[in-house]
């Protein structure tokens, strides 16, 4: 029941961020509601930023309120309340989210909402739960797959890195800060070189 429970947080939590930020800029440009906030004195790096730490912060908030949800129902079954394993779950989940909404943010900029959706969902979804198995299946794979595969496990979003679930359910020992540091930096980094590639879809888009 634990596992099942933090595996919907987790659908829910993807469906929020990626929901939230898919949809930033496809309905400005269909409204034409972008003109007037192109028109103030803030650069498009400011919108851009600000556009994703309100996604980003509206993605945290529901995540906050699904942990606190399971935290106090796994408290009164099992008697164990917010065990520091819970804790470090909830700071990765956090990180994913960091990634997440800043691959829905640059998907908004050069896709439709629901191709957006789609391909980042699959992308995410994939490297989830295949992330750590790429290098292996790239071995058996022919010249061209393995090429791919490859360069899918260098460039895609390692997202399996903010995965505690099992530790969770299990009552595994609690990671060393210093691995959830290193994840966090990773997560911050993937995001800046998103945002980054969305300021320049952004600052070529003809209106």
């Amino acid at each position: 029941m634990n596992e099942l429970t933090l595996l919907l947080v987790w659908l829910f939590s993807l469906v929020i961020g990626l929901g939230v930020s898919a949809r930033l800029f496809p309905y400005e440009f269909e409204s034409r509601t972008i003109y007037p906030l192109l028109s103030k004195p803030v650069s498009r790096g400011t919108l851009l930023v600000g556009k994703y730490l309100g996604a980003l912060t509206a993605s945290v908030f529901a995540l906050t309120v699904l942990y606190l949800a399971y935290g106090i129902l796994a408290g009164v079954r099992q008697g164990v309340w917010f065990p520091l394993v819970l804790v470090q779950a909830f700071v990765l989940h956090i990180g994913f989210l960091v990634v997440v909404t800043a691959l829905g943010l640059a998907g908004s900029l050069v896709m439709t909402p629901s191709a957006n959706l789609t391909v980042n969902a699959l992308l995410v979804v994939g490297m989830l739960f295949y992330g750590q198995k790429l290098p292996s299946l790239a071995v058996s794979q022919p010249p061209f797959g393995r090429c791919i595969l490859t360069l899918l496990h260098w460039i895609g979003p390692h997202t399996e890195f903010f995965d505690l679930r099992q530790r969770v359910v299990h009552e595994w020992p609690a990671i060393g800060w210093g691995v959830c540091f290193a994840v966090l930096v990773y997560a911050a980094g993937y995001a800046a070189v998103c945002l980054a590639l969305a300021a320049v879809a952004f600052r070529n888009k003809r209106f």
